[in-house]
This record gives structure tokens, sequence and C-alpha cells, in this order.
């Protein structure tokens, strides 16, 4: 399981709590899912860490899985709601996609290391 997180989004707030623009939604904070989804597939607990140059983004790597699986967590600080590394906002008005990573690329990477299985 891939997530990618913007610490700056309004829409779905990285540590949890009210995001604006859906009435009375309330949602955890991405760490409550990341660990969820750990447990599930019974990877280590302890990350490995990987920081961009800059610090703006942080990949934490849960590994040690059942078959193999990770649990992979992209962090970008300044992501707000938006697709990291898309040509703009989805739509008009939206925030401006983060231009540290693409996470199209990214998701490219993890998918070519866990191939599906049958």
């Amino acid at each position: 399981m891939i997530a990618f997180n913007g610490r700056a989004d309004m829409m779905v707030p990285y540590d949890g709590g009210t995001g604006m623009g859906v009435t009375n939604a309330v949602y955890p904070p991405a760490s409550y899912s990341i660990s969820n989804w750990v447990g599930f597939d019974g990877c280590s607990p302890n990350a490995t860490r990987q920081v961009s140059a800059d610090g703006n983004v942080i990949t934490d790597t849960y590994s040690g899985g059942r078959g193999g699986s990770e649990v992979v967590l992209v962090t970008i600080n300044n992501g707000k709601h938006a697709w990291p590394g898309a040509a703009g906002p989805a739509w008009q008005g939206g925030d401006q996609p983060a231009t540290d990573i693409s996470a199209n690329d990214v998701m490219w990477e993890f998918f070519v290391r866990h191939p599906k299985s049958s």
C-alpha cells in the first residue's frame, strides 16, 4: 500500500480533524491509516525513512510484511490537496500540486516492486 499526503492539505488534514469542503467531515490522521495497514500486512512497525535533499519530501517505508508486502507513506511538507507532479490543479481554483516528486513515477516504481500475484 502506498499513500501520498500533504501536510498543508486543508481538505483532508494530515494530522486529522475537520477538513474544508465536506460538511461535518472529520478525518483521522494519516498515521492512523498507515498504522492500520502496517498491522494488517504484518509489516515491521519501524519504518525506513528517506528524506529529500531539501527536506520537503519524506518517505517512510514499512517492510517485512506477509508475501513481501510494504506500506509506504510519502509525506510532502508543503503538499496541498493536489496530485504531486501534476501539470496543474485538478479543478479551477484547486490547489497547485507539489513539484518535488511525481506521484505517477513513485507509484509505478512501487507497483514494479510489488507485482500482482495470483
